[in-house]
């Protein structure tokens, strides 16, 4: 899907972990952005197999963008 990129996803998993420090894993502000983060992993899952892209790569490619993107 277009517009979905780790850069947003990784922006939605930063305000969630803050979300769970603030309010405990539990709260209903904390289950809702994180449904919201599953949804945003699941379309940019769909977009990347959609190129022809195996799960096993998608995987292995974006854990080092992470990885490179947290040492910044």
């Amino acid at each position: 899907m277009k517009g979905i990129d780790m850069h947003k996803i990784a922006e939605k998993k930063r305000g969630l972990i803050k979300l769970a420090e603030k309010y405990g894993i539990s709260h209903k502000k904390v289950i809702t952005h994180s449904q919201e983060l599953d949804v945003l992993i699941n379309k940019w899952m769909e977009a990347q197999q959609t190129r022809g892209l195996s799960i096993e790569y998608i995987i292995y490619h974006d854990s080092n963008t992470y990885k490179n993107q947290s040492k910044k």
